[in-house]
């Protein structure tokens, strides 16, 4: 029998645009149910923890009491998350240094994206902001009682290139696993070693990345779940939980292929309706390796609930 590799990964964030949205909606609802609908199934998960975000409450704690609950809601739920057997990693959103808090709402403005990408940090605040991602990191764990190096990291946007930007930082705050490129599910067979850029494998590289698997959504299948989305979209059980402002997306999400429209996205849990469930059932039966890429802040009632069906026939082959 083929070995499956499947991760299920979480980026553990608010959005990043104009208006983060709450605390309790894009995190605290959401990540609580999927972390029951887990625990029923026996499945585990990275969640990739936004350090920067958390950084900046630290700055504000003390001084303001709607931030301080909102961090120490956070801190209990991620404890949970790795009693329960889960893997916090770190997840970096550098334009967080140029965010603003907005008292009146207790939530936060991202406009300026300036410092989007890593490379455009400072040496010193690089510094400052892995740091700060190993020492909260770490407090976590010791509070939960669980030992384990904490070697995983997520780019924030996946601008994870050029890899240079960061490679003393990994090598300083012991980082050796990449989640952050990406590549067509058809492409990819397993992780691989590399050295000097994610997108080059190199056999005896010190660093190993796992690709994002991305699919193609076209033909019938498309026309279907575009006709599904339409009559969807209203409904209350098809609402994200998070009510906040994405930045602009730094990427095109589609591309012209043969003649046709063909959309490429990250296989993940939010994208999940009825038309597409048997397509990742089938994808599990096809493929050895399968990288989700999730955000508990894009999730909805019935996208739980077919990740709970997906979990039962990933239980049952």
């Amino acid at each position: 029998m083929m070995e499956k590799k499947i991760l299920l990964t979480f980026d553990y964030e608010l959005f990043l645009g104009s208006k983060s949205g709450s605390v309790d909606n894009c995190l605290i609802i959401p990540t609580d149910m999927l972390l029951n609908v887990m625990e029923r199934h026996q499945a585990e998960a990275i969640f990739f923890v936004d350090t920067t975000y958390i950084m900046r409450m630290c700055e504000l704690e003390d001084s303001n009491i709607n931030v301080k609950r909102d961090l120490e809601k956070i801190k209990q739920q991620l404890i949970r998350i790795v009693k329960s057997g889960h893997k916090i990693c770190h997840h970096i959103h550098p334009h967080w240094i140029d965010a603003q808090y907005v008292e009146v709402e207790n939530q936060w403005n991202l406009s300026n994206d300036e410092h989007y990408c890593v490379e455009t940090l400072s040496e010193e605040q690089k510094t400052q902001i892995f740091d700060f991602s190993v020492s909260f990191l770490s407090e976590i764990m010791s509070v939960a009682g669980v030992e384990y190096d904490c070697c995983g990291y997520r780019a924030g946007g996946l601008h994870i290139e050029p890899f240079a930007a960061v490679k003393n930082d990994f090598a300083r705050c012991g980082i050796s696993e990449d989640f952050s490129s990406e590549a067509l599910i058809e492409n990819i067979t397993e992780s691989y070693r590399f050295e000097e850029s994610t997108l080059s494998p190199a056999t005896d590289g010190r660093f190993i990345e796992h690709p994002i698997s991305r699919i193609r959504i076209y033909g019938l299948r498309k026309i279907l779940n575009g006709v599904f989305y339409r009559l969807t979209k209203r409904s209350p059980k098809y609402q994200k939980f998070g009510e906040g402002i994405p930045s602009v997306p730094k990427k095109a999400e589609h591309q012209i292929s043969h003649g046709k429209l063909e959309f490429s996205l990250p296989i993940s849990i939010e994208l999940l309706t009825p038309v597409l469930l048997p397509y990742y059932k089938k994808l599990l039966k096809r493929y050895s390796y399968i990288h989700f890429l999730s955000h508990p802040k894009l999730q909805s009632k019935a996208t739980i609930e077919l990740f709970d069906s997906f979990l039962k026939f990933y239980g049952r082959n």
